[in-house]
């Protein structure tokens, strides 16, 4: 299918075979939860208010992200299975009040890739084991 490739299951390495894409707009972020597997959307202020502490979804989302990559590069080290986080920052604000958050997380690595007219992520159901 293109997105991953045919090759026999390594366990915990397999989950970032896949890039973790985060989509800012002007007024939301949208993201696919791999631990929940399932889209989620924010608007800015619920983005602006989880930055204050209120019901941080998407932080806690980030900070799990960063305790997996720390599992998968004690396993494996710095090999191909180190996770990207794709940020497409269509929205200014968004996307920079997104960057901040990623820079203070320990262990994330992030990419900044264009736009697309007609973004979707074909993602299929994946089972993390953890």
């Amino acid at each position: 299918d293109g997105i991953r490739d045919r090759s026999p299951s390594r366990g915990l390495g397999d989950v970032y075979k896949r890039q973790i894409f985060i989509r800012c707009f002007k007024d939301r972020v949208e993201y696919f939860n791999l631990f929940e597997n399932r889209d989620h959307t924010i608007s800015l202020d619920q983005l602006l208010d989880q930055l204050e502490g209120e019901k941080p979804d998407l932080l806690s989302y980030l900070v799990q992200l960063s305790s997996l990559n720390k599992s998968i590069k004690k396993q494996f080290g710095n090999t191909e299975y180190y996770p990207l986080i794709l940020v497409y920052p269509d929205g200014v604000l968004t996307t920079e009040l997104l960057l901040v958050v990623i820079d203070q997380i320990e262990g994330l690595n992030y990419g900044l890739e264009p736009m697309l007219p007609h973004w979707n992520v074909p993602y299929q159901e994946l089972e993390f084991q953890g």
